[in-house]
């Protein structure tokens, strides 16, 4: 059975909301002074996962068992990582600054409490993650990196670091030990030694029965869960400092566990604070910056908390933190990418200032090979810019400016404005919202993303080029750029083999950009997503031939029905032109392997009004009301002919195995669903169904009519199972839906990471991912549509309803977009492999060296996926944070050259 993930239940002010912390006052028991660095500087940081460890009776600490244990370590920091001049570009950033809160008790009982109605304990009460809940018990160690700058080392007086911590920690300074605690107190400290052990009130309360695995909101008790967070006070002599830039490094060590699985090892709070001829870092530099960002580094002038929900029915806090300026002091290294010919592929650099940013103007060059005559032209490299909506959604579903979250437009702003630094207020989420008022960084931010489309037809090889950054305010800044181009070569997107069940929403482009609707201004707005789609081999198809299909929530049907004298009474003939045209748009962006005809919602969920009519009494159109969705003479006499037709149209265009009947929800249990059933298999002989369902495919058919096309939410639940990777073995195509999932979550807050992978966890059991929407965007309130009411079962909070932003004029991609598609093509490269490992014929062909040399690169992948995983039990994020700061790059270059050695292998039977 599924553990479900602990629920934090916020208690007054104990849920503390982080905030925007310039020049805080000392931290109790901390020296005076300027601030130098603290945990709203920007950090590099490193993490190590580990198998769980206790204190067994012996004493000797040893791997313990644990809910899903880790079997393995992943790799350790480089020694030399203490040192200042090691490169830490790779690592992943860290910033988490927060408002200091104390515990306000209700002194009065009031139901609705006045601020004077508190009495103010004095308590420190931090938020849930700095106490250790909802955070990986695998987590051994943790590396943290942040520089300064020293004028005059003799001139510095007083600097003094405090910081707090759970487990153990080592302070280094310019790779110099300056303090420790909670550690041995003297000699070497191996990497994976376990800090002193906790007593057992950080995690008993007062009772002796009861464990915190919450935040208590009682004085007592918050006492002692507070003690799971100690500390360190370290004076740092003169002598430690050198002129220029310095390094504080700060190692923490894991704890044992006891009775309560938390995480003993993570930075609380932390404070370098000196006086003298020292510069801070802990507020954005004054000017331009132009900085690097790795292209799974989240940059946002926004922080969040949500209460979201996870896996069947668990809900946890996640939480993010603002990242809109880089470290004033860390030098600008080359913007790094990995790919394959014939692909795209992504890289970020960051432009921040504390005043507007005017005329910003980037140019890229063409990219040359370095060892070689190949060149990529500058044509083929795009540059996007991120834009931000005006203020932090409200909420999920409903708000549109979620909406533009990470909307990638293709043309410079003009300018960029400040926004004003706002911690968000105090408080935290309730149960059952699906976000709270963010916090924002003050400043002006800009990502620019580099696109690179690598021709097809260019050599293998490292490739090296520039982009020229300037505005108004700042001379030009050329960024290097490093791209690498594996010996392999991707297919046409619309030969992928993984799925991808990419559905738009025709209905939401008409009233967004008020056009017309199915006019030909309509048409080309929806050209542009299906370009976008055709991007991702866009898969599926979806027909209307209903009024308000519950998930498109459709004005019209595809098919309109004309009503015909006849002596029978009740005659149609069939207007196919819309369905004729659209169906055009599809096949000339797409090939898909499934048209499903919605004619249905299924037991209890159905909104449908009927179908559009042409020609209603009084020569009116409208919509004509539906006969009952059952087997009787009048409904098959209604259906019969215009499926009829619909399937002779579509085989036609070479289409007749794809189409499929839809759309059953979850089981289409009960008596209407089963008399739908049968009214279709009556109406529709031969056509298999379509469902999506939390264990779909059950049985592999439903009332007697086989299953054709099935998203599920927990994979492949049909009577088959699969063999082979992208479940291509199965009788019934099954997609994933990863709906609330906690690792590959792909709601649009989650972390670029979880995109950037989920097509492999995808294609590790069914074929692919669906369902996923391209342009379901949240609407202002216009009549029937608001918020995402056409994307149905709460998608838009608990999966993607639209991976395309909206543009000035028209859909545009997105951050979530770009790597979604770069995620596929990985997927593809691991298709070929994994096709190639399981034939005999093709392993012998490779020789026993490539074999191996495959089989490594995909025990890599499994193992990163291992680690990550034990990060995102409860959405955590520093799972992702991890494979951020990974090279992750280079295991996707890998993958690829992998790939094409089989690609030769094959070509040169």
């Amino acid at each position: 059975m599924m553990k479900l993930p602990v629920i934090v239940v916020a208690v007054l002010l104990s849920a503390a909301c982080p905030g925007i912390a310039d020049e805080k006052e000392p931290a109790e028991g901390a020296a005076a002074g300027r601030l130098i660095l603290g945990d709203a500087s920007v950090w590099r940081a490193y993490i190590t996962w580990m198998p769980a460890v206790a204190r067994g009776t012996n004493g000797v600490v040893a791997p313990t068992r644990v809910y899903r244990g880790l079997k393995q370590s992943s790799a350790m920091p480089p020694q030399d990582w203490i040192t200042p001049d090691f490169d830490d570009s790779s690592w992943f950033y860290w910033r988490e600054p927060r408002v200091s809160r104390t515990l306000k008790i209700n002194k009065t009982g009031a139901r609705n409490p006045k601020p004077e109605d508190f009495e103010d304990t004095g308590l420190p009460a931090y938020d849930a993650g700095q106490y250790g809940i909802q955070r990986s018990v695998f987590m051994g160690l943790r590396c943290f990196r942040a520089r300064f700058m020293v004028e005059d080392p003799g001139k510095v007086q007083d600097l003094t670091l405090y910081a707090c911590f759970r487990g153990g920690l080592l302070a280094y300074l310019n790779g110099v030990e300056i303090g420790r605690a909670s550690l041995p107190v003297e000699g070497a400290v191996p990497s994976d030694a376990a800090a002193d052990d906790y007593p057992n009130e950080a995690e008993v309360a007062a009772d002796g029965k009861k464990t915190l695995e919450q935040i208590p909101g009682d004085p007592e008790n918050l006492k002692r869960i507070n003690t799971r967070v100690r500390s360190l006070q370290a004076k740092i002599p003169g002598a430690a400092l050198r002129k220029g830039v310095n390094v504080l490094a700060l190692e923490i060590h894991r704890a044992p566990l006891k009775k309560v699985e938390w995480n003993a090892c993570g930075l609380v709070t932390v404070e370098l604070r000196g006086s003298g001829a020292i510069l801070q870092a802990v507020t954005r530099p004054k000017g331009v910056q132009v900085w690097n960002a790795n292209a799974l580094t989240r940059i946002t002038p926004y922080g969040g908390l949500a209460f979201g929900r996870i896996w069947a029915g668990g809900e946890v806090f996640l939480q993010s933190f603002p990242l809109s300026w880089g470290c004033p002091f860390a030098p600008l290294v080359p913007v790094r990418i990995a790919g394959a010919r014939n692909g795209v592929f992504t890289g970020q650099i960051v432009v921040s200032s504390d005043e507007p940013i005017r005329s910003l103007e980037a140019k890229a060059g063409d990219l040359v090979q370095t060892d070689g005559g190949g060149r990529i032209p500058a044509a083929a490299v795009q540059l996007c810019f991120q834009g931000y909506p005006d203020a932090y959604p409200k909420s999920l579903t409903r708000d549109p400016n979620m909406s533009l979250f990470d909307v990638l437009y293709e043309k410079a702003p003009a300018e960029v404005s400040v926004r004003t630094g706002d911690n968000g207020g105090d408080g935290a989420p309730s149960r059952g919202t699906d976000f709270v008022a963010g916090w924002t960084d003050g400043g002006a931010v800009v990502p620019i993303w580099l696109r690179v489309r690598v021709p097809a037809n260019v050599p293998a090889g490292a490739y090296q080029g520039k982009v020229s950054i300037r505005t108004a305010k700042s001379e030009e800044t050329a960024v290097p750029v490093h791209l690498k181009v594996a010996d392999w070569t991707l297919p046409v997107p619309k030969e992928f083999v993984t799925h991808v069940g990419a559905m738009h929403s025709p209905d939401t482009l008409a009233v967004y950009y008020n056009v017309p609707p199915w006019s030909d201004e309509h048409f080309k707005l929806m050209e542009k997503t299906f370009a976008y789609t055709s991007e991702l081999g866009g898969k599926v198809a979806f027909i209307p031939l209903v009024v308000q299909a519950t998930w498109l929530k459709n004005e019209r049907s595809m098919v309109s029905w004309v009503k015909e004298d006849s002596p029978a009474g009740n005659s149609y003939k069939y207007d196919f032109q819309l369905f004729e045209r659209y169906m055009d748009l599809i096949q000339k962006y797409l090939k898909p392997e499934v048209v499903c005809l919605y004619v249905t919602d299924g037991s209890g969920m159905c909104s449908i009004k009927g179908v559009t009519a042409l020609d209603l009494p009084g020569g009116k159109a409208g919509i004509l009301t539906l006969p009952p969705y059952e087997p009787k003479p009048e409904s098959v006499a209604f259906w019969k002919p215009v499926i009829a037709e619909a399937r002779e149209r579509l085989a036609k265009r070479g289409l007749a195995d794809t189409v499929t009947l839809g759309l059953l929800w979850e089981q289409n249990a009960g008596d209407k669903g089963k008399a739908a059933v049968e009214l279709f298999k009556a109406a529709a002989p031969g056509l298999k169904l379509t469902q999506i369902a939390h264990y779909g495919g059950q049985k592999g058919e439903n009332n007697g009519v086989p299953y054709g096309y099935v998203m599920s939410v927990w994979g492949n639940n049909t009577p088959q199972k699969s063999k082979v990777y992208g479940a291509r073995d199965l009788s019934v195509k099954v997609a994933w839906h990863p709906r609330a999932d906690a690792f590959n979550d792909i709601r649009p807050i989650a972390p670029w990471g979880a995109f950037r992978t989920v097509m492999e966890r995808a294609a590790a059991g069914t074929i692919g991912l669906s369902p996923v929407g391209m342009d379901f965007w949240n609407l202002a309130k216009t009549g029937a549509l608001e918020g995402a009411g056409a994307w149905n079962l709460g998608m838009a909070s608990q999966t993607a309803g639209a991976f395309l932003a909206p543009g000035p004029d028209g859909p545009l991609s997105t951050v979530r977009f770009e790597m979604l598609r770069e995620s596929l093509q990985e997927c593809e490269a691991r298709q070929v492999i994994e096709k190639a490992l399981a034939d005999p014929a093709t392993r012998e062909k490779l020789g026993e060296a490539v074999v191996k040399r495959c089989r490594e690169v995909l025990d890599d992948r499994e193992a990163w996926k291992s680690f990550c995983e034990r990060g995102e039990g409860h959405a955590e994020g520093e799972g992702w944070q991890w494979f951020a700061g990974t090279n992750w790059e280079e295991r996707g270059f890998k993958l690829f050259n992998c790939a094409g050695e089989i690609q030769k292998a094959v070509a040169a039977r």
